[in-house]
């Protein structure tokens, strides 16, 4: 996590400790219509908006006899923008189903992040930030299974989310 063109690329340490914060929010409202339904089929159409906030906060420290390099890095995004999707659950049995959705997000936002590395002998040796506003797609794919009450009134439903953010860096 040092960065390669400092004299700390080359140093061995003696210990090393790092920690990683990350705090994700997302504000969802969606319109939802549904496409299709029989006594074990049902398909929906979602639309409606997104709100993101990520941010993501490094700290390391490496120490030897000698030297102690600090290393800080800060990411964040914050934005909003449309969000697409479509559901489908399959009736198993006693109320029993299976579910399956996808959506997309086009999020128009800020992106911002810094890299700070200091040690006790140079002081500041790396510092550097950067900033951008960007669209940044969302793709989010969850497949899970569910209960839901005999009147309908009450569901119970777990299951696994993948979200994959596209064009939130360059290369």
């Amino acid at each position: 996590v040092v960065h390669p063109a400092t004299v700390a690329a080359t140093t061995n340490f003696l210990t090393a400790s790092a920690n990683l914060e990350y705090d994700l929010n997302l504000i969802d409202a969606d319109f939802r219509y549904t496409l299709g339904r029989n006594e074990w089929l049902l398909f929906k159409v979602y639309a409606g908006g997104r709100y993101a906030r990520l941010n993501q906060d490094f700290h390391s420290v490496f120490t030897n006899v000698v030297n102690v390099v600090n290393v800080d890095s800060e990411v964040g995004f914050e934005g909003g923008g449309i969000r697409l999707g479509l559901e489908g659950d399959v009736n198993v049995n006693h109320g029993f189903f299976v579910y399956s959705n996808g959506y997309v997000s086009f999020v128009a936002g800020n992106i911002r992040a810094s890299f700070l590395q200091q040690d006790n002998i140079a002081g500041t040796v790396a510092n550097t930030n950067w900033e951008e506003n960007r669209i940044v797609p969302i793709f989010d794919v969850e497949l899970g299974v569910g209960w839901i009450s005999p009147a309908g009134r009450w569901q119970l439903s777990a299951g696994y989310l993948f979200s994959a953010w596209t064009n939130f860096t360059s290369n």
